[in-house]
């Protein structure tokens, strides 16, 4: 009924400074009630009126010009309702002190500072100037609270306001959005608050808070633009601290959720909301002030850096959600090899390779740390890991060979594998850089390592069969070149590979089956050197010519036969029948071909001298490598 009649009995005066000053003197009544007895329904009743009457008398008649009448009033009334949660805490039993009156201590700032904004029409400077006010008020508070008079918890809670509204005043010294980070931190303290009292009602309003003041923002994103110039520079403006203050409400609730309930679901969803809102405010910065030639490493620096910050948030405070966006960096950078080549820059070049840089550190703290916890997912993302450093070792090579000192297409690919063999010669010697950051903990991928590597190098072995192979600047010489050594280089390695997995007792397939992949891929090199060399030597042209050539058919069936004669000579020494008839097999393919295809280039010199050739060697071959007998052991090959 007090605060009810002026209002019943209004004349249409507007005379506020009446109003509030009888509003003054009834609050003051309830103060001095509060200082003898804890009356928290009574306080509550004040508060709402108060503050309801006065929001709305400010939504209908306030002007700028009665900002001096109206302002001391704000004060007055924020300093009752400040103290009243004090009082109400001070008469309480001492086993109850714990017990603090939620909604005014929260309340009061959130409701005082938003009509503080009203008033000041949503001055960024003055609102920054009232924010270190209200810090500085609840830092002194806070100490009283928690050094004199032992009441923790409402020490804490003012503990955490004054930190809050020091947060504040950074982003309303740039930022017209005041209301919003008021309500999201305003949020996460009624989170806090309903956890230390095990209430859900303040929780949940604190969950509201944080979605709907982040909705909001996202609704008004983009809508208006700071005034100031200097307000449009990068981080200091106010869509970054906006959108930071969200990330840092909901990812303080998560972590409080966590501490509380290690099982809890609005844990995760609270941290997957602070992370969004991490990475829109750095992308968001990325998007407006990067130039496009540098935006892809500034995300990549960008993402690694949040990766770090979050293992060791991981490491330090045992948050596990923190290893989710942890881990999820080390793969992100498998698609940005590719994206920051299209800045038509290699990524190791200049300042870029400082992206790449932040991203191998953190890769080094994430992976111990996550095969710690999960050690497949570990061993996984550490093959990843290799996988990525030597795309990015590669890549950069390539732009090397190719922008830098022009080269040709023959030493683009094949610098640009060298990373690819020397990791799997690293693999094979189970070097310590292969296996770090891990150590031993990377052993069981070590043969999916190898397989894969072999994938990328066959592919690139099987494509250097039918390339030219032109090794410009230096000229071309049979085997003693770059193409034909790598492709005889890539089969030893084969070849040691594996020797070592069947003296391991791993073998990864039978020794006959490994013995003619092995025959089958030295034939198709041995033809492919013999045709480059016609091409190269011969004078005939690397097309469908080649095939059409006397030169060149005559020359493949004198290496055939050659190499024919050579494993039937291997396997008459051994005693391998299973040898011996391979290397028949292939002078029976020698003798087809030379019936079929050979015999009509006859009129041709070249043809003639490889058909004599042949049929001197399969002579030769019936005296000095006769099939060994059948008591023979068959005999294995390595």
């Amino acid at each position: 009924g007090g605060f009810l009649a002026p209002i019943l009995i209004a004349t249409g005066s507007n005379n506020h400074v009446a109003l509030f000053s009888y509003y003054a003197v009834l609050n003051a009544a309830i103060f001095v009630i509060a200082w003898v007895k804890p009356w928290r329904a009574l306080n509550l009743v004040g508060f709402a009126f108060t503050f309801g009457i006065g929001t709305l008398w400010g939504v209908l008649s306030y002007r700028p010009k009665l900002f001096a009448s109206t302002e001391p009033f704000l004060l007055l009334f924020f300093a009752f309702y400040l103290l009243l949660p004090l009082l109400y805490a001070r008469r309480l039993a001492p086993d109850k002190r714990d017990l603090i009156d939620g909604s005014l201590v929260f309340g009061t700032p959130l409701v005082a500072f938003a009509l503080q904004a009203a008033l000041l029409h949503g001055d960024r400077m003055q609102l920054a100037y009232s924010a270190l006010g209200a810090a500085a008020i609840y830092t002194v508070l806070a100490a009283l609270e928690l050094r004199r008079l032992k009441l923790n918890l409402l020490g804490e809670s003012h503990a955490l306001l004054a930190l809050g509204f020091a947060t504040l005043a950074v982003p309303l010294a740039l930022s017209a959005r005041a209301t919003a980070c008021t309500f999201a931190l305003e949020g996460a303290g009624l989170v806090w608050l309903g956890l230390r009292q095990q209430r859900r009602v303040p929780r949940w309003i604190g969950y509201a808070l944080e979605v709907l003041t982040g909705l909001a923002f996202f609704v008004g994103y983009g809508a208006s633009a700071d005034a100031r110039p200097m307000l449009n520079q990068a981080l200091f403006n106010g869509e970054f601290f906006g959108a930071a203050i969200l990330a840092l409400a909901g990812l303080t609730t998560s972590r409080l959720l966590t501490r509380a309930d290690m099982r809890a679901p609005l844990a995760s969803a609270f941290f997957a909301w602070g992370a969004l809102w991490w990475y829109f405010a750095g992308g968001n910065e990325i998007d407006k002030f990067v130039t496009s030639a540098l935006r892809f490493d500034y995300w990549l620096g960008f993402i690694a850096a949040s990766a770090l910050i979050a293992v060791e948030a991981y490491r330090r405070l045992d948050w596990r959600e923190c290893l989710i966006p942890a881990a999820a960096a080390i793969p992100i950078g498998l698609p940005f090899i590719a994206l920051t080549m299209l800045d038509g820059h290699g990524p190791l070049e200049g300042w870029h390779i400082a992206a790449w840089a932040l991203w191998l550190v953190a890769a080094w703290r994430i992976l111990p740390a996550l095969v710690a916890r999960h050690a497949q997912a570990g061993q996984t993302l550490h093959l990843v890991y290799l996988w990525i450093v030597v795309l990015v070792l590669g890549a950069e090579l390539a732009h090397l060979a190719d922008a830098h000192f022009a080269l040709g297409a023959v030493w683009v690919g094949l610098v640009a594998l060298v990373p690819a063999a020397l990791l799997f010669l690293l693999a094979l010697r189970r070097s310590a850089l292969v296996h770090w950051p891990l150590g031993e903990a990377a052993e069981p991928l070590r043969n999916a390592l190898l397989a894969s590597l072999t994938v990328l190098l066959g592919l690139g072995w099987l494509l250097g069969l039918f390339d030219e192979g032109r090794p410009v600047p230096l000229p071309y010489l049979p085997v003693a070149n770059p193409l034909e050594l790598a492709q005889i280089g890539f089969l030893v390695l084969l070849a040691l590979w594996f020797r070592q997995a069947e003296s391991e007792g791993t073998a990864l397939m039978s020794v006959e089956l490994r013995a003619r992949a092995l025959a089958l891929a030295a034939l198709a090199l041995l033809t492919a050197i013999t045709l480059r060399s016609v091409h190269f030597l011969g004078g005939v042209a690397w097309d469908d010519a080649l095939f059409d050539s006397p030169l060149a058919q005559a020359a493949l069936s004198i290496a055939w036969t050659f190499a024919g004669i050579a494993t039937m000579l291997i396997g008459e020494r051994r005693g391998s029948r299973a040898v011996w008839f391979g290397g028949a097999a292939l002078m029976g393919v020698v003798l087809v071909k030379l019936l079929l295809i050979d015999r009509r280039y006859l009129h041709d010199l070249p043809a003639i001298i490889g058909v004599l050739v042949v049929g001197v060697l399969l002579v030769a071959v019936g005296y000095f490598a006769p099939v060994p007998p059948k008591s023979a052991p068959a005999g294995e090959v390595s």
